[in-house]
Protein backbone atom coordinates (compact mmCIF):
# COMPACT_ATOMS: atom_id res chain seq x y z
CA UNK A 1 0.00 0.00 0.00
CA UNK A 2 2.52 2.22 1.26
CA UNK A 3 4.45 1.84 -2.47
CA UNK A 4 1.72 3.90 -3.90
CA UNK A 5 2.94 7.55 -3.78
CA UNK A 6 -0.43 8.88 -2.56
CA UNK A 7 -0.80 6.96 0.09
CA UNK A 8 2.61 7.45 1.74
CA UNK A 9 2.34 11.15 0.98
CA UNK A 10 -0.81 11.24 3.39
CA UNK A 11 1.09 8.47 5.85
CA UNK A 12 3.76 11.20 6.23
CA UNK A 13 1.34 14.09 6.71
CA UNK A 14 -0.29 12.11 9.73
CA UNK A 15 2.71 11.24 10.98
CA UNK A 16 4.10 14.66 10.46
CA UNK A 17 0.91 16.26 12.46
CA UNK A 18 0.67 13.95 15.32
CA UNK A 19 4.51 14.21 15.71
CA UNK A 20 3.56 17.50 16.62
CA UNK A 21 0.67 16.71 18.78
CA UNK A 22 3.07 14.21 20.57
CA UNK A 23 5.73 17.01 21.25
CA UNK A 24 3.06 19.61 22.74
CA UNK A 25 1.82 16.70 24.92
CA UNK A 26 4.14 14.22 25.94
CA UNK A 27 6.29 16.08 28.29
CA UNK A 28 3.54 18.55 29.43
CA UNK A 29 4.27 17.59 33.12
CA UNK A 30 7.79 18.61 32.65
CA UNK A 31 6.65 22.15 30.41
CA UNK A 32 4.06 23.48 30.89
CA UNK A 33 3.21 21.93 34.77
CA UNK A 34 6.86 23.14 36.24
CA UNK A 35 6.76 26.42 34.34
CA UNK A 36 3.03 26.84 35.65
CA UNK A 37 3.70 25.02 39.16
CA UNK A 38 1.14 22.47 38.55
CA UNK A 39 2.11 19.70 41.72
CA UNK A 40 -0.85 18.27 41.52
CA UNK A 41 -1.51 15.62 38.57
CA UNK A 42 -5.21 16.11 38.21
CA UNK A 43 -4.10 19.89 37.40
CA UNK A 44 -1.57 18.63 35.17
CA UNK A 45 -4.26 15.61 33.10
CA UNK A 46 -6.68 18.88 32.97
CA UNK A 47 -3.88 20.43 30.26
CA UNK A 48 -4.75 17.15 28.02
CA UNK A 49 -9.15 18.77 28.09
CA UNK A 50 -8.45 21.47 26.01
CA UNK A 51 -6.78 19.32 23.18
CA UNK A 52 -9.12 16.23 23.44
CA UNK A 53 -11.73 19.33 22.87
CA UNK A 54 -10.59 20.70 20.23
CA UNK A 55 -10.43 17.21 18.62
CA UNK A 56 -14.07 16.43 19.20
CA UNK A 57 -15.07 20.17 17.62
CA UNK A 58 -12.30 20.05 14.73
CA UNK A 59 -13.43 15.77 13.58
CA UNK A 60 -16.78 16.53 12.90
CA UNK A 61 -16.61 19.83 11.50
CA UNK A 62 -13.79 18.48 8.77
CA UNK A 63 -15.95 15.95 7.48
CA UNK A 64 -18.70 18.50 6.81
CA UNK A 65 -16.57 21.03 5.34
CA UNK A 66 -15.24 18.31 2.89
CA UNK A 67 -17.74 16.83 2.12
CA UNK A 68 -19.18 20.25 1.04
CA UNK A 69 -16.29 21.11 -0.93
CA UNK A 70 -15.89 17.64 -2.79
CA UNK A 71 -20.33 18.50 -3.75
CA UNK A 72 -19.37 22.25 -4.86
CA UNK A 73 -16.65 21.48 -6.59
CA UNK A 74 -18.42 18.67 -8.30
CA UNK A 75 -20.88 20.86 -9.24
CA UNK A 76 -18.15 23.32 -11.04
CA UNK A 77 -16.45 20.68 -13.03
CA UNK A 78 -19.19 18.40 -13.61
CA UNK A 79 -16.89 15.44 -12.25
CA UNK A 80 -15.26 14.52 -9.20
CA UNK A 81 -11.88 14.63 -8.05
CA UNK A 82 -10.97 13.20 -4.84
CA UNK A 83 -8.39 15.69 -3.91
CA UNK A 84 -10.60 17.97 -3.80
CA UNK A 85 -11.40 16.63 -0.13
CA UNK A 86 -8.08 18.02 0.71
CA UNK A 87 -8.59 21.65 0.32
CA UNK A 88 -9.58 21.76 3.88
CA UNK A 89 -6.33 20.88 5.28
CA UNK A 90 -4.40 23.29 3.75
CA UNK A 91 -5.01 26.41 5.80
CA UNK A 92 -4.76 24.50 9.40
CA UNK A 93 -1.88 22.38 8.08
CA UNK A 94 -0.26 25.94 7.25
CA UNK A 95 -1.50 28.41 10.03
CA UNK A 96 -3.10 26.37 12.93
CA UNK A 97 -0.73 23.23 13.50
CA UNK A 98 2.78 25.09 13.85
CA UNK A 99 1.55 28.20 14.84
CA UNK A 100 -0.24 26.75 17.83
CA UNK A 101 2.96 24.87 18.25
CA UNK A 102 5.32 28.09 18.04
CA UNK A 103 2.92 30.48 20.46
CA UNK A 104 3.23 27.76 23.15
CA UNK A 105 6.60 27.32 23.06
CA UNK A 106 7.03 31.03 23.22
CA UNK A 107 4.01 31.33 25.44
CA UNK A 108 5.89 28.82 28.18
CA UNK A 109 9.39 30.49 28.34
CA UNK A 110 8.03 34.31 28.57
CA UNK A 111 4.55 34.83 30.06
CA UNK A 112 4.43 33.76 33.38
CA UNK A 113 1.19 32.75 35.75
CA UNK A 114 -2.12 32.84 34.77
CA UNK A 115 -2.17 34.74 31.67
CA UNK A 116 0.62 31.92 30.25
CA UNK A 117 -1.21 29.02 31.22
CA UNK A 118 -4.61 30.21 29.67
CA UNK A 119 -2.69 31.19 26.55
CA UNK A 120 -1.66 27.63 26.57
CA UNK A 121 -4.57 26.34 27.26
CA UNK A 122 -5.78 28.07 24.02
CA UNK A 123 -2.82 26.71 22.45
CA UNK A 124 -3.26 22.94 23.05
CA UNK A 125 -7.17 23.39 21.91
CA UNK A 126 -6.18 25.24 18.54
CA UNK A 127 -3.53 22.67 17.89
CA UNK A 128 -5.89 19.91 18.92
CA UNK A 129 -8.83 21.53 16.46
CA UNK A 130 -6.01 21.92 13.73
CA UNK A 131 -4.92 18.44 13.78
CA UNK A 132 -8.31 16.82 13.32
CA UNK A 133 -8.85 19.66 10.21
CA UNK A 134 -5.80 17.87 8.67
CA UNK A 135 -6.33 14.37 9.44
CA UNK A 136 -9.84 13.81 8.72
CA UNK A 137 -9.77 14.81 4.95
CA UNK A 138 -6.87 13.04 4.44
CA UNK A 139 -8.17 9.83 5.91
CA UNK A 140 -11.54 9.85 3.95
CA UNK A 141 -9.21 11.02 0.61
CA UNK A 142 -7.25 7.57 1.30
CA UNK A 143 -10.87 5.81 1.27
CA UNK A 144 -12.37 7.58 -2.13
CA UNK A 145 -8.87 6.77 -3.30
CA UNK A 146 -9.05 3.02 -2.46
CA UNK A 147 -12.75 2.22 -1.47
CA UNK A 148 -12.10 -1.61 -2.07
CA UNK A 149 -9.06 -1.59 0.03
CA UNK A 150 -9.68 0.96 2.48
CA UNK A 151 -9.14 -0.96 5.36
CA UNK A 152 -6.14 -2.42 4.65
CA UNK A 153 -4.57 1.15 3.41
CA UNK A 154 -5.84 2.92 6.59
CA UNK A 155 -4.08 -0.21 8.60
CA UNK A 156 -0.55 0.38 6.77
CA UNK A 157 -0.82 4.02 6.99
CA UNK A 158 -1.45 4.06 10.96
CA UNK A 159 0.94 1.18 11.41
CA UNK A 160 3.42 3.56 9.33
CA UNK A 161 3.11 6.35 11.17
CA UNK A 162 3.03 4.75 14.63
CA UNK A 163 6.07 3.29 13.89
CA UNK A 164 7.64 6.63 13.15
CA UNK A 165 5.73 8.07 16.07
CA UNK A 166 7.46 5.72 18.62
CA UNK A 167 10.47 6.98 17.15
CA UNK A 168 9.88 10.01 17.43
CA UNK A 169 8.56 9.73 21.15
CA UNK A 170 12.36 8.85 22.21
CA UNK A 171 13.47 12.16 21.07
CA UNK A 172 10.85 14.30 22.41
CA UNK A 173 12.33 14.41 26.08
CA UNK A 174 16.01 14.79 25.62
CA UNK A 175 15.12 17.83 23.37
CA UNK A 176 13.17 19.33 26.17
CA UNK A 177 16.02 18.56 28.51
CA UNK A 178 19.21 19.49 26.33
CA UNK A 179 17.88 22.48 24.06
CA UNK A 180 14.45 23.71 26.42
CA UNK A 181 10.98 23.96 25.71
CA UNK A 182 11.19 27.08 23.05
CA UNK A 183 13.45 25.04 20.66
CA UNK A 184 11.14 21.97 20.93
CA UNK A 185 8.63 23.31 19.84
CA UNK A 186 10.06 25.45 17.17
CA UNK A 187 11.03 22.14 15.89
CA UNK A 188 7.54 21.01 15.84
CA UNK A 189 6.22 24.32 14.12
CA UNK A 190 9.01 23.22 11.40
CA UNK A 191 7.64 19.33 11.24
CA UNK A 192 4.04 21.06 10.86
CA UNK A 193 5.14 23.45 7.94
CA UNK A 194 6.84 20.44 6.75
CA UNK A 195 3.47 18.77 6.69
CA UNK A 196 1.49 21.31 4.78
CA UNK A 197 4.80 21.34 2.05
Amino acid sequence: MLRSPSVLVMALVAFLVLAVEYILLIPIAYTIGLKYNLTNEVFVGACFIPNGIGNMIGAPLAGRLSDRIVTQFKAKRGSWYPEDRLRVAILPALTLIPLSALASGILTTYVDGPVGLAGNLICLFVNGFGIDMVLSPCSAYLVDILHSESAETMAAVNAFRAVLLSFCIMGIFPMVENWGVLATDIIAALLGWLSFG
